[in-house]
């Protein structure tokens, strides 16, 4: 006590020191005074614990929840027949966490009844377009039946619950019900091969074995996976496996799976077989096919060939069969980017000014006629002989049904042509260009092409070519003797896109090519990398595609639906750099420059797209290292990072599912190898 006095006389005659401590003791005082007061007089610091609402009632929970001074909120509802309804199944936070009084608590219930959605009518669509219809409606497909028909891949007949679905019936199903379709298939062509669907979600496992017209077969689930964590789940086990042969219509018995290491043990499993036991083989095989004739081509392997050997090599292959048949279908069936270097024109689409549809119904007094001798009296310019061809190949239908051209037209009869357009006025000088061909064979082959080549000649591009070295090489068909500007060719991709191009070799092959392009059918897939980052893993995208009105060389997506035509683009995204995302798309349309403009619209525009202003920083720092980091990758790749990476479809004579791949070029994989080096660094920078 009386060291303590001496110390407090001494403070108090230093009189800065003693004000410094009075006033400290006052705010201490304060500060005590204030947290007494919010203990007393609020909650805070509180704690409440979350009662386990699963299994519970809802008048019950909500109950519970004013106990404990919580709120609920339903935000979701489920139908599962399993459990009474009007229970709680899920909740978030979960219970036993501690949170604060009057915290909302999310749940999940379960419905008294499934919702109830209109069946629509897919009769007459091609299988694709059928499965992606019930989709939209909340609908999936219960089982596909096929039936000799010449409509192949074309739903003749659906059912669901046992009844028949009609244009005009108002049938209701419960959402996610399933409906019964039958499909058209031609005699002789009754087999696909299984996709390879490991590490696959099970609604995408369902979507793509339906679209290689193969059936789900029994789906177990390892222990833990319920209705509420399913989507979560990823196939490890498929039966048969990936790559076998199987009839269309059989079934695929698959295996879920929440063990990220498990997962991955068996996707290193099915990975390895499907590299030694089909697709090594096959890639070996068909990289040895070159073009006939005396001029030499790069194919696949970069290998020369020359003279008549290669035609054996792609001869002998086709009477072995060794077409790749649709293994993993994750390609889009559409091609829609095409820019040759010039303005865009109205028949820019992917197969526009390739081919031409043709409509027209008999006059009320028609007399009967054959039907190749009324269409050339009603189609100019056009002879009898194109007519004839195409009513060969099955591209003329009348009221809905394919018909010969011996056909005597009828009163009211609607008929429908697809063929290719008309030789154009335009002089094509055959240019021995060097060519990578992945595959070939009498009728068809397909063009691995590469960025700034132009498919065929244009405004400014007059010559050097896709046409003119396909004319050069292909110098002694019949196709390609008559100087067509776009002989052979059934769809094209624009000047700076990469990627797999299928060429027609014959009238036949080319009509029927044609055909598949304008239903819709062609499985084709891009890989693009875009600006930003994504959400979502996946989505879609619906806008319409038009001219843009203040630039003519640009397109333009109308939102409002007041231009354009319908455009739809679904995208996954691959891998995420942090400010870029290597995306894969899937389009149901094919409109000019669709995944440009659909991407540029959403806030992702191509990296390095002049035309929609990809080729600018939009994400990232302002550091000037970052700048010339994205200066070197505009380097590295001097164009829009986009490649047609796959194609798939029947081929025009053997009827059989064909699919083709192609690697991404060098200086896609190096700017892919730039932007996982700084991302790298990014995350050891940020970890340390």
């Amino acid at each position: 006590m009386e060291k303590l006095a001496y110390y407090w006389k001494r403070l108090r005659k230093n009189r800065l020191a003693y004000n410094l401590v009075l006033i400290g003791a006052i705010i201490l005082a304060m500060a005590v005074a204030a947290h007494i007061v919010m203990q007393v007089g609020t909650r805070h610091g509180a704690r409440r614990t979350v009662p386990d609402f699963s299994g519970v009632k809802l008048d019950q929970a909500q109950r519970m929840a004013r106990k404990y001074d919580l709120k609920l909120h339903i935000n979701d509802s489920l139908f599962v027949p399993a459990y009474e309804g009007g229970i709680v199944l899920d909740q978030l936070p979960e219970g036993g966490v501690e949170v604060k009084p009057g915290r909302t608590v999310y749940i999940t219930i379960n419905s008294f009844r499934q919702k109830m959605v209109p069946v629509p009518y897919v009769a007459g669509r091609s299988l694709r377009q059928a499965k992606n219809m019930l989709e939209i409606a909340g609908l999936e497909i219960d089982e596909l039946v096929y039936r000799a028909d010449m409509a192949t891949n074309y739903v003749l007949d659906e059912y669901c619950d046992g009844r028949p679905v009609a244009a005009t019936s108002k049938i209701e199903a419960e959402l996610g019900s399933g409906v019964t379709l039958y499909v058209g298939v031609e005699g002789g062509y009754g087999t696909t091969v299984v996709p390879r669907l490991v590490g696959f979600p099970l609604k995408e496992a369902k979507g793509r074995l339906w679209e290689l017209g193969l059936n789900v077969g029994k789906v177990d689930f390892d222990e833990g996976i319920n209705l509420l964590n399913q989507k979560d789940a990823r196939v490890y086990i498929q039966h048969p496996t990936a790559e076998r042969s199987a009839g269309l219509g059989s079934r695929v018995d698959l295996r879920l799976t929440l063990d990220e290491k498990k997962l991955a043990q068996y996707r290193a499993i099915a990975e390895k077989a499907g590299e030694g036991g089909g697709r090594r083989a096959i890639a070996i095989r068909t990289r040895t096919c070159g073009f006939t004739g005396s001029g030499g081509v790069r194919t696949g392997g970069g290998r020369l060939r020359r003279g008549t050997a290669g035609r054996r090599a792609c001869g002998s292959r086709k009477r072995r069969r060794i077409f790749r048949l649709m293994a993993d279908e994750r390609y889009i069936e559409e091609d829609p980017e095409l820019d040759q270097g010039s303005e865009a024109t109205e028949e820019d689409g992917e197969g526009a000014g390739l081919y031409e549809h043709f409509a027209v119904v008999a006059d009320k007094g028609q007399t009967p006629l054959r039907l190749d001798k009324f269409l050339t009296v009603r189609m100019e310019k056009c002879s009898r002989n194109r007519i004839q061809a195409a009513a060969d190949c099955g591209n003329i239908l009348v009221n809905g049904k394919p018909a010969k051209s011996s056909y005597k037209v009828k009163p009211l009869d609607r008929i429908q042509i697809v063929m290719p357009y008309p030789r154009r006025e335009v002089e094509i000088i055959p240019e021995d260009i060097p060519l990578e061909i992945p595959y070939e064979d009498d009728d068809l082959l397909i063009v691995n092409k590469p960025a700034g080549l132009v498919v065929h000649p244009g405004h400014g591009n007059y010559s050097g070519t896709l046409v003119n070295a396909l004319t050069y090489h292909l110098r002694n068909l019949p196709l390609f003797q008559e100087g067509d500007m776009r002989a052979g060719l059934v769809h094209r991709i624009d000047k700076n896109t990469s990627g797999l191009l299928v060429v027609a070799k014959n009238e036949q092959a080319h009509a029927r090519l044609a055909k598949q392009f304008f239903d819709h059918t062609i499985q084709r897939r891009y890989v693009a990398l875009v600006w930003g980052n994504f959400d979502q893993d996946e989505g879609t995208v619906t806008g319409n595609i038009g001219r843009s009105p203040r630039d003519r060389q640009k397109m333009f997506v109308f939102e409002d639906g007041s231009d354009g035509k319908h455009a739809v683009t679904h995208w996954r995204v691959l891998k995420r750099y942090g400010y870029v995302t290597l995306v894969e798309c899937r389009l149901e349309t094919g409109r000019t420059h669709q995944i440009r403009v659909h991407m540029s619209w959403q806030g992702h525009p191509l990296f390095n797209d002049e035309r929609y202003g990809g080729d600018r920083i939009l994400k990232g720092t302002t550091f000037s290292k970052y700048r010339q980091f994205v200066e070197n990758c505009f380097a590295v790749l001097p164009r829009h990072a986009l490649h047609a990476r796959s194609l798939g479809f029947v081929h025009p004579t053997t009827r059989e599912t064909v699919y083709f791949e192609s690697e991404l070029p060098a200086d896609f994989r190096a700017l892919l190898g730039k932007w996982e080096t700084y991302a790298a660094a990014s995350k050891e920078t940020d970890n340390g």
